[in-house]
């Protein structure tokens, strides 16, 4: 009988701890990256490319907290963090850090899960009280891992904001409301009364129009009558609530007995993400007759209904609608005008949109819809309508009545992410150079991989700031954009690294910095990016001399199987340097196809005594490139490396490899290896060694 499972799992498990306490060397750094979802099952759904998850009343949900290299040698241990709160907050701090938040899951600090047991629904899910009796809140996950230097960091994952979905209870069938209306009759409210539900329950109205046969749907912005119409949504007004306005109510203005009499039914439609809980029933039904007479003695009221801001999560490119229902909207002479609508941009002055120049900005509905096609140029503007009327009362001058909506737009009600620029999560390897700066562009985060973070390569570190001030470097919290170095200029912060170590004393002492920014949507989302330096001292020199052995020898060998490039070094390789190097495979146009390290471990017991892998696979994907090419190059920005052109003639087999050229990289002073490997679909006549070399 062999050994169980699980002594096998410690035997591994005490190889890995037996290797990690054998190196006592970090030799590389490894990249990390943090990222929070929730196991997808036929409960729990992913939305919005995971911004948002929804989640069955009742039912269990996984969080799953997923650290990139969570395995790698240069970690001693990992603690895994839990937390919700009822809202992010104004400050760009993360969940653990606010006051208000909940620690999950304390009971298992080593695993990457937590599960959150028969989740339930709040309707006061802003509100810190209802952290222990809901769980459609925001949430985060944080690890604490310790390098086997001793250096602890500390990193924090995206947001994640959780829906719990449940049902409407419905009713019986409802009874028919008979009502006799006049002419001119200002306004008329017919109630539709939706149970509580998340998603909330939509108001579906048709209209079976006298003498006629079919109920057809009423669409407010379409109807003939959409002056007079309004159906009461998302968000009801202080003013409508106190006059016993709900939400689902149809409003008829100014009652017309050529059009408006007939039967009007209310249908509550539920439609989840879950299609198994979508409902559709009949909730209100009423018959609407004329009284013969007309009545114009009732005074208009200009008073507002309803703001309604569709959708409220959106992606950067879908349309947005802002409306601003007010009642009695029709005018009736002499005395009443038409309600006017005017849209704005609020500020501290309000500015009238002129919609010639913003063609991205157009109206519906009778003026009262502002829909905004490309929100991305407008993502700090805040809309309102003003409404006005003109009244001329006998005997008295003519007044103007005027409304202003509440702020609405992308300040206010909607969420918005942009998963085109904003990925989740947000991780590049490599920085982008500037003039001497290495900068981070608005939107993007990069794995730095400068040689130093106070040395003489790059003096100065160039990160975008926007408008967060809180920085983490490893463990440690920093608000270092002040007025010195670290200013924010335009989108970017700049720090020096003098400002740092001022800040952080024994930074020049670590092998690895990791350094955390917080970007994100006002108090709706947060996203922590990762960048690294990998920091040497005197161990970063260029190492081209280290390197021109292998440049000079004639024994590489490869070999392509599919879509692998198998590329082979003569014997047992070393290198005295305490540098990662690397072979990358490019195409004739010099992009990096794939990248592998040329070491077996990232740590060691002597990062400079180590042997390089004999073998090493590289992908070159669908390329039909002919002219492939492998660079071996150190890790490091201006490291060194050395070139070498390798041609595959005609009469070789594949591992045959002669014609050796040194060069230098243009520009940087580093010499790189690159294998150029010309692989043709041809039978070939054999040639000697000589004639390649003399060639």
């Amino acid at each position: 009988m062999g050994p169980s499972k699980s002594a096998l799992l410690a035997v591994v498990c005490l190889l890995g701890l037996v290797e990690r306490l054998s190196s006592n060397e970090i030799c590389s750094c490894p990249t990390f990256s943090l990222f929070l979802t929730a196991v997808e099952s036929e409960t729990t759904v992913k939305l919005k490319d995971g911004f948002l998850f929804a989640a069955k009343k009742d039912s269990d949900v996984t969080l799953k907290c997923s650290l990139e290299n969570a395995d790698s040698l240069a970690i001693t241990s990992v603690t895994y963090k839990f937390y919700k709160a009822a809202s992010i907050g104004d400050k760009p701090i993360p969940l653990m850090s606010s006051p208000n938040n909940k620690e999950l899951c304390t009971d298992t600090p080593t695993t990457e899960d937590c599960v959150l047991s028969s989740v339930q629904y709040t309707s006061e899910s802003t509100s810190v009280s209802s952290l222990d009796n809901g769980d459609n809140h925001v949430y985060q996950c944080a690890v604490e891992i310790t390098l086997i230097d001793g250096t602890p960091v500390k990193l924090f994952s995206q947001t994640l904001n959780m829906e719990v979905h449940f049902p409407p209870s419905t009713g019986p069938p409802p009874n028919t409301d008979t009502r006799n209306l006049d002419n001119s009759k200002p306004s008329e409210k017919l109630q539709c009364d939706l149970p509580d539900s998340y998603p909330k329950t939509k108001p579906a109205w048709t209209f079976k129009k006298e003498n006629t046969v079919d109920f057809l749907a009423i669409d407010v912005a379409t109807d003939s009558r959409v002056a007079r119409l309004i159906i009461v949504e998302d968000t009801v007004t202080s003013t409508a609530e106190s006059q016993n306005y709900e939400r689902g109510a149809l409003v008829l203005m100014m009652f017309r007995d050529t059009e408006d009499v007939g039967e009007y039914k209310c249908s509550g439609v539920y439609d989840s993400v879950f299609d198994d809980l979508d409902l559709t029933w009949d909730v209100a039904h009423y018959s609407l007759a004329r009284t013969g007479a007309s009545d114009a003695s009732d005074a208009l009221v200009h008073s507002d209904v309803s703001e309604i801001v569709e959708p409220l999560l959106i992606l950067d490119n879908d349309p947005v609608s802002l409306t601003y229902y007010v009642r009695d909207a029709p005018g009736r002479d002499p005395i009443y005008g038409e309600i006017s609508y005017t849209w704005q941009f609020r500020g501290q002055q309000d500015e009238t949109i002129n919609f010639s120049d913003h063609p991205d900005l157009s109206v519906s509905n009778n003026g009262r819809t502002l829909t905004i096609s490309d929100i991305t140029k407008y993502l700090d503007k805040t809309f309102q309508c003003k409404t006005a009327r003109q009244v001329d009362l006998p005997n008295n001058d003519p007044s103007t009545s005027t409304i202003t909506s509440q702020g609405m737009g992308i300040g206010s009600s909607p969420i918005i992410i942009r998963p085109k620029v904003m990925q989740i999560p947000s991780t590049y390897r490599s920085g982008i150079g500037v003039a001497d700066d290495y900068r981070v562009e608005p939107n993007k985060a990069y794995m730095m991989d400068t040689p130093e973070l106070a040395g003489n390569i790059n003096p100065e570190q160039t990160l975008w700031g926007a408008s967060q001030f809180k920085y983490y470097i490893n463990h440690e919290m920093l608000s270092f954009l002040d007025p010195t170095p670290g200013t924010v200029t335009g989108t970017f912060g700049r720090v020096t690294p003098d400002f740092l170590i001022s800040r952080i004393p024994d930074l020049d002492d670590k092998r690895c910095v990791y350094w955390q920014y917080e970007r994100g949507i006002s108090a709706k989302y947060q996203l922590f990016e990762v960048m690294l330096n990998s920091q040497l001292g005197a161990a970063a020199v260029d190492i081209t001399d280290l390197l021109t052995p292998i440049c000079d020898s004639e024994q590489l060998e490869w070999n392509v199987v599919g879509e692998t490039v198998t590329v082979t070094l003569p014997g047992e390789t070393k290198i005295a340097t305490s540098q990662g190097v690397m072979m990358s495979l490019l195409d004739s146009s010099d992009a990096v196809l794939d990248t592998k390290s040329l070491f077996e471990s990232n740590t060691a017991t002597s990062c400079a005594d180590r042997s390089m892998l004999t073998t090493t696979a590289l992908s070159k994907g669908s390329s039909t490139d002919a002219n492939l090419k492998v660079k071996i190059h150190s890790d490091l920005t201006n490291g060194g490396s050395c070139i070498k052109l390798l041609r595959g003639d005609d009469g070789l087999s594949p591992g045959a490899i002669v014609g050796i050229v040194i060069a230098v990289l243009a520009g940087l002073g580093a010499a790189s290896i690159v294998l150029v490997i010309y692989m043709k679909n041809k039978k070939c006549p054999n040639k000697s060694h000589d004639n390649h070399d003399n060639q």
